[in-house]
């Protein structure tokens, strides 16, 4: 997603395409990382949906996105906005001289429209995930609860029993520190530290879609 959102930004200013289009049919670069940021993100939110049962698995990978592609993406969009349209008084003094720029901005304003679209997918799924911290703290204990050899089950069943029988091989500091442990404490915790993840990233989307929205009106003000 990155190298196509560079190449989009290569192609708007160089004087030659980056993306030689042959076809007039064939999509721009500002349409190829469109469809890249609307298919990378939605085939992520889907594979993430298993996170009460294996937290954290996918989160890392949609900040990535957000961060690093989506981030320099929408960069590049406030700056091909503070060239293409009018600001302040130039607005009134361009007048016709903005049609030349129409086919750019009505490229943006997709562009922007994808990237709303969705980050809003990314935030309801966040709010989703959010809305079910004890619901996730049940669904990890009943997997972490389970009767199989193998798996993080037998290991927290190996942590929950009695250590005093065998305080003379961990030593006294050891098994008192043991004696303390609880499954069900230490599940809340990874619950708790990733709905504080979550909400950190929510944060950050927030954040990305009140530019995109004010870039959206400003698109709109500009073209209507």
């Amino acid at each position: 997603m990155s190298f196509a959102v560079f190449i989009n930004a290569m192609n708007l200013w160089s004087n030659e395409s980056v993306i030689p289009r042959t076809d007039p049919s064939s999509p721009s670069s500002w349409e190829i990382v469109d469809s890249l940021v609307k298919i990378c993100i939605e085939e992520h939110l889907t594979d993430a949906n298993r996170i009460l049962t294996c937290p954290g698995n996918k989160i890392p990978l949609l900040v990535q996105m957000v961060t690093e592609p989506i981030s320099w993406h929408l960069i590049i969009i406030q700056s091909c906005m503070r060239v293409v349209a009018p600001q302040g008084k130039k607005k009134k003094k361009s007048g016709p001289s903005l049609r030349p720029n129409m086919p750019q901005l009505q490229g943006i304003q997709r562009s922007v429209q994808c990237l709303i679209e969705t980050l809003r997918s990314v935030q309801k799924w966040l709010s989703d995930q959010m809305s079910l911290e004890e619901q996730g703290l049940d669904i990890l204990m009943s997997y972490l609860q389970g009767t199989g050899d193998e798996g993080p089950g037998q290991t927290f069943r190996v942590l929950e029993e009695k250590p005093a029988a065998h305080a003379s091989e961990l030593g006294d500091r050891i098994a008192q520190s043991l004696e303390a442990w609880s499954s069900t404490g230490v599940v809340r915790r990874i619950v708790g530290a990733e709905h504080e993840v979550l909400a950190e990233f929510k944060k950050m989307v927030d954040s990305k879609l009140k530019l995109l929205m004010s870039e959206s009106a400003s698109l709109s003000s500009v073209l209507h």
